[in-house]
């Protein structure tokens, strides 16, 4: 699936996979030149990673429940350092993507991209709800017009087809529905 992007006040934020936000660019609107820095101190917060195993655990049935809740423990302690791909690893998370590397960075699903929007910059949150209500509205619009044209071709072959077998010899007459023109 290819990358969209959203403009949300000049930030120009990349959604994946129609429902993955990157945290990234949301945490480079902040600080240009360390965002991961950023996304891992939201992972620190226990209200964070609280809301992240209720996520899991209601949209991921593969989710590791115990694996969440330690990660939350070794949060607590001075050198623990937190990063979207350990939690991920660990719990077996699909609330988040992350990958390292130039074009690498960390998506969220748009829930938990809502909730990184809220810790992170609430007025920002708003506008990315926005945008992404904008999105989704063209996106759906054009599943519509993709699917009425489906359905026009469809009906095209359908009558075609009719048209053919009523143009074969020897039917009954109240099974034709194309009238010759000699019979008109």
């Amino acid at each position: 699936m290819k990358k969209q992007k959203l403009n949300v006040n000049g930030v120009m934020v990349s959604v994946k996979d129609n429902d993955y936000i990157s945290l990234t660019d949301i945490a480079r609107h902040r600080d240009p030149d360390t965002p991961a820095f950023i996304v891992r101190n939201w992972l620190k917060n226990q209200n964070t990673l609280m809301f992240l195993e209720t996520w899991e655990t209601v949209h991921n049935e593969n989710f590791n429940v115990e694996a969440s809740r330690d990660f939350r423990l070794a949060n607590g302690s001075g050198g623990f350092s937190p990063t979207p791909l350990k939690y991920i690893d660990q719990t077996n998370a699909i609330g988040l993507r992350s990958s390292a590397g130039r074009y690498g960075g960390t998506f969220a699903h748009s829930e938990v991209a809502l909730h990184f929007c809220f810790w992170f910059d609430a007025t920002f949150q708003v506008y990315l709800m926005k945008e992404f209500q904008r999105l989704k509205k063209a996106e759906f619009e054009q599943q519509q017009i993709s699917q009425e044209w489906h359905i026009s071709k469809i009906t095209d072959y359908v009558d075609n087809a009719r048209i053919l077998l009523d143009s074969i010899p020897g039917q009954l007459p109240e099974n034709v529905r194309v009238k010759s023109e000699e019979e008109e």
